[in-house]
């Protein structure tokens, strides 16, 4: 079986996400949990990088992966994303003297005939 020869600029983006979370371990369900994406859609990631890359499964794919430079060095590998978090917004607060004043006219406002 002749094998496609893969390099790292050819393989789109997806499917490289697709196979360094698969080198750290992580299952389809999850994969497809990380990249907002079907778990359909993942196998279909997985089908065409066996096909791009020669491989017969998983493992064989991810050690592929490894010997033509797809992926970082064994002793590093790449580890899962994380979920991405809601930033907070936090109003600025005013300096401290504007602060003073805003209360000050507040509670004149309140008791005019203080």
């Amino acid at each position: 079986m002749k094998t496609a020869q893969a390099d790292p600029n050819s393989l789109p983006e997806r499917e490289l996400q697709c196979l360094a979370l698969c080198a750290a371990g992580v299952s389809t369900a999850e994969i497809g949990q990380q990249m907002y994406a079907a778990e359909d859609t993942v196998k279909g990631y997985f089908r065409r990088l066996f096909h791009r890359l020669g491989a017969r499964n998983r493992a064989h794919m991810v050690a592929l992966a490894y010997e033509r430079g797809l992926l970082p060095d064994r002793n590093h590998p790449v580890r899962p994303a994380e979920p991405a978090r809601q930033q907070t917004v936090v109003p600025e607060q005013p300096p401290v003297a504007a602060r003073a004043r805003n209360l000050q006219l507040t509670s004149q406002a309140a008791h005019p005939n203080a």
